[in-house]
């Protein structure tokens, strides 16, 4: 079983750039994979980093009609 530093190492990963370290605005430096596949004539969306817990409960809740409370 490899574990994530085999994984980071391994050729054919590093090759295809499968892991790219991101930098997370408020939680310091992540790895994230890429897509295993890219399809022709598509575009590739930027991911965004991961929300803070309770960072758009706001929103949610106030989409659903509910208040804070």
């Amino acid at each position: 079983v490899n574990d994530f530093p085999d994984l980071q190492s391994d050729p054919h990963l590093v090759a295809t750039g499968f892991f790219q370290r991101r930098e997370h605005p408020t939680e310091g430096h992540y790895w994230e994979t890429q897509p295993p596949v890219i399809f022709r004539g598509t575009q590739q969306r930027e991911i965004a980093p991961a929300p803070r817990i309770g960072e758009h409960t706001e929103l949610v809740l106030s989409e659903l009609g509910l208040g804070i409370d």
